[in-house]
């Protein structure tokens, strides 16, 4: 009886022996967070900003696409020739984000792109369909950077732009 008793306490050494190692990590992490200085918020504030900046370089994109292309639409509705309609916008737009590209420097290829006719306008019964794919827009403070990479469609018909889901997003 009593070799049973002593194989049922050697059981006990490996459990003893993950409880002092568990406490010995959590003094260490409390340890860690502690000389951290506890201050979240202030080592937090350079990655906010960067994606503050990096939210605001997004919603300026998706902006301006849809501006660049009324503008086009504009200029185009105002032509006195029968050209192709797909043709005279391309051209339109290309001269428009010329315009826009050279006013300042931007953090992002969309404007590459457009230069370098990277995008495409595809017919959909009436309407049209502008797409730029793989457009990034960067941002970096201090030694935080990201990079965040999208697609930008403008739904529009001859006359007028079609509501987006681009801007709900």
């Amino acid at each position: 009886m009593s070799v049973l008793c002593y194989n049922s306490r050697r059981g006990h050494i490996p459990t003893m022996l993950l409880l002092v190692e568990g406490l010995v990590l959590m003094l260490v992490a409390w340890f860690a967070f502690l000389s951290e200085g506890g201050d979240l918020a202030e080592t937090s504030a350079p990655i906010l900003a960067t994606l503050d900046e990096l939210s605001y370089q997004d919603a300026y994109v998706h902006v301006i696409s849809r501006q660049l292309a009324a503008g086009a639409l504009r200029d185009v509705s105002s032509r006195e020739s029968n050209d192709d309609f797909m043709l005279a916008f391309a051209e339109a737009f290309e001269k428009r984000a010329a315009v826009v590209a050279g006013m300042r420097q931007h953090p992002t290829n969309f404007f590459a792109h457009i230069r370098e006719g990277a995008y495409t306008i595809v017919p959909d019964g009436n309407n049209y369909i502008l797409t730029v794919s793989n457009v990034f827009v960067s941002s970096q403070v201090g030694q935080h950077a990201f990079t965040r990479t999208f697609d930008i469609t403008v739904n529009f018909d001859e006359s007028s732009l079609l509501p987006s889901q681009d801007l709900i997003e």
